[in-house]
């Protein structure tokens, strides 16, 4: 089950006003380019296309459909409008820069690498920091580790402490796990312990991330973790080490039939979720359409538009300055709030459904310390009560459920 978005981090573009050429009209441009600074890229798509067919000889255009292209994970679309706006404007640097993101997503990192070069060398003053953000994913790849953490170290997200981390995490990211996890398994590994430390014989700092976080459960009755904190499958890196993968349970069974795989033969489907404590919502993605995939039948999932949204529909709720929770894989049309919107402990935000990366409905909830860059903290469940794998009751306290174990909500 694949939770953790592919996707790249935003980077500015090179403003219209520095490259357009005086004929542009530069309303429309500014418009896209805040379309992609929001980071809706398939909007931008769609507007920029007719009009790079009508104009195929701008170049400003070109570029920021590329950069589009790019936030859609769509490198093979996205190279030739690069390579074609280069033709057109050999001294730019924009054309280098969306080529280099395209190449990272194809693994190409030498390639990618003398793109991100080239880019410096035209514009050196230009957003440095995005542009060694990347370069140095590329010099990663090229296995030039101690270049990339030098680059990386001028990123934005190395604003944040511990070191290469991110640099680690964003590595991860432009590998899928589905089907096969490695190497971003490895990646991911690598940043949570750069982030998280060991278990024993972290610094103060690691330690302070490893702090739990407390909250009743998002949802009634019982249910059971599939999947837990580090998770072997997908509960991996920085974002998602300490997720929870939770399945409801009716008479100590997942489903009406043993034999059936299918989505609606799982009592979660469908399954309500609340909000577990009164917040603000801050995020909220809710056009994902449902699929058909099961554990027998995975293929669903390569038509399903999980390369840019791998969590589905799912709703993230600010309960602390330092507590985002994200509740994912949401039914399309479940969804009842919208970002911005106050909340209640108890008020209904959605149901689960068959959304993201998945191929069984599940609940697949997180407790974020920060937005950006994302990074997961440990929770606990209070207002609850814990059955242990044999069935057994724990004591009434804070408890971190282990795969196996069952959650028991009010």
């Amino acid at each position: 089950m694949r939770h953790l978005a592919p996707l790249l981090p935003a980077a500015l573009l090179v403003p219209a006003a520095l490259l357009a050429p005086a004929a542009t009209d530069e309303r429309p441009l500014a418009r896209f380019e805040a379309l992609l600074a929001e980071g809706r890229h398939e909007e931008a798509r769609q507007g920029l296309e007719p009009l790079v067919a009508a104009a195929p000889d701008d170049a400003l255009l070109r570029c920021l459909l590329a950069h589009a292209l790019v936030g859609l994970c769509d490198a093979a679309a996205a190279l030739p409008q690069a390579d074609a706006a280069l033709r057109l404007a050999p001294t730019w640097a924009s054309p280098w820069y969306q080529r280099g993101r395209a190449l990272l997503l194809q693994h190409e990192f030498g390639a990618a690498d003398t793109a991100f070069t080239h880019a410096r060398a035209r514009a050196p003053e230009w957003e440095p920091g995005w542009r060694d953000h990347f370069h140095a994913l590329a010099a990663l790849g090229s296995g030039d580790e101690a270049r990339a953490i030098d680059l990386f170290s001028r990123s934005p997200e190395a604003r944040a402490p511990g070191g290469p981390a991110f640099l680690f995490e964003r590595m991860a990211a432009l590998w899928p796990i589905v089907p096969e996890p490695e190497p971003a398994r490895g990646w991911y590994r690598r940043a949570a312990l750069e982030w998280f430390g060991p278990a024993a014989g972290a610094t103060p700092a690691q330690a302070e991330r490893r702090r739990p976080f407390d909250l009743a459960p998002p949802v009634r009755g019982e249910w059971r973790v599939m999947q837990g904190h580090f998770g072997d499958e997908s509960h991996f890196g920085i974002a998602g080490a300490w997720s929870l993968d939770l399945m409801q349970v009716e008479a100590g069974r997942l489903a009406r039939s043993e034999q059936d795989d299918r989505a609606e033969a799982f009592f979660t489907l469908g399954a309500e979720v609340f909000a577990p404590a009164g917040g603000r919502v801050v995020r909220v993605v809710a056009d994902q359409r449902d699929h058909a995939a099961r554990a027998g039948d995975r293929a669903p999932l390569l038509a399903a538009d999980v390369a840019r949204a791998s969590l589905g529909n799912h709703v993230v709720l600010e309960l602390a300055p330092d507590a985002f929770l994200l509740l994912a894989h949401l039914r399309h049309g479940s969804i009842t709030a919208v970002a911005g919107d106050r909340v209640v402990r108890g008020q209904r935000l959605g149901a689960v459904g068959m959304t993201g990366v998945t191929w069984a409905p599940h609940l697949h909830l997180a407790v974020w310390s920060q937005l950006a860059p994302v990074a997961s903290r440990p929770l606990r469940f209070i207002d609850a009560r814990c059955r242990d794998a044999k069935g057994r009751l724990r004591p009434p306290a804070p408890f971190a459920p282990e795969p196996g174990e069952s959650v028991l909500a009010r």
